[in-house]
C-alpha cells in the first residue's frame, strides 16, 4: 500500500487485521514546520482522527491538526500552552504518532491504537532524527496515551503529579532523559483543559519546559 508521507509516495505495510480500523488509507496529513533548522521542540499528536464533521464524521486535513487551513480549534489549546513556555509556531515541528485516520476515538480503543503506534514508531524516530540528529530537542506530547506508550517506565505516574512537581532535579532526571522509546526527552504537554499552563500552580513545570526548549540545535 502506498501513502503520501511528507509529500512523497511511500510504501507502508499495515497488518491486514488492522485495516478494518482505518478510516482512510490513501493519504495522511503532512507534518507542520516553518524552518527545520530553528526547531526548538517537537509537538506530537495521537492521530489525525477528529469526528468533528457532520454526523461525527472525520474532517480530513492536508496538514496535522489542520494547521494553516483556517480552522484553529484543533490546535488552539496547544498554541496557548506553547506561548506560555515562550514558543511559537515558528519554533516547533508538529506531527502525529499514528498517521492513519482511525474509525474510533483513541481513548475508547487504546489497545488497537497501540498497535498502530508500534507500527509508526520506527518511522517517527527516523523523522525526528532527521530534523535533530543530536536528540536533544524535546518532544511535547499532547495526550497521556502518547506519553504512556513512549515512556513505559513512567506510565503509572499520574499527570497531576508531574505538572505540580516543584523538584526540577526529579523532572530533569525522569523527563529530560533519553530513557524512553524515542531516545530523546519526552514531555507531557496535554491539550486537555485541566492542564492549561496559564494555571499558576503549574509555573515550576512551565519553567522546566522553558529551560529545555531554550537549548539551541548544534
Amino acid at each position: 500500500m502506498n501513502m503520501i508521507i511528507n509529500g512523497k509516495s511511500e510504501s507502508i505495510s499495515v497488518p491486514p487485521e488492522l485495516f478494518q480500523h482505518i478510516c482512510r488509507i490513501e493519504s495522511i496529513p503532512n507534518p507542520f514546520c516553518y524552518k527545520r533548522n530553528r526547531v526548538r521542540a517537537f509537538v506530537l499528536g495521537a492521530d489525525p482522527s477528529n469526528f468533528s464533521g457532520p454526523g461525527e464524521t472525520t474532517i480530513f486535513f492536508q496538514t496535522v491538526f489542520g494547521l494553516g487551513e483556517g480552522d484553529a480549534r484543533y490546535f488552539s489549546r496547544i498554541l496557548s500552552n506553547l506561548k506560555e513556555t515562550g514558543l511559537s509556531l515558528e519554533d516547533v515541528y508538529v506531527q502525529n504518532l499514528v498517521r492513519n485516520y482511525l474509525l474510533f476515538e483513541t481513548s475508547k480503543n487504546p489497545k488497537i491504537w497501540g498497535r498502530f503506534a508500534e507500527h509508526w514508531l520506527p518511522l517517527l524516530k527516523e523523522e525526528l532524527d532527521s530534523v535533530d540528529p543530536s536528540r536533544k530537542v524535546p518532544v511535547l506530547v499532547t495526550a497521556e496515551i502518547i506519553f504512556r506508550f513512549l515512556h513505559p517506565s513512567l506510565k503509572k505516574v499520574r499527570a497531576r503529579e508531574i505538572y505540580t512537581s516543584k523538584r526540577k532535579d526529579i523532572l530533569q532526571q525522569q523527563l529530560g532523559s533519553d530513557d524512553n522509546r524515542l531516545i530523546r526527552p519526552v514531555i507531557p504537554f496535554y491539550r486537555h483543559i485541566s492542564y492549561r499552563l496559564t494555571n499558576e500552580e503549574f509555573d515550576p513545570y512551565k519553567n522546566f519546559i522553558r529551560s529545555l526548549t531554550m537549548k539551541k540545535l548544534k
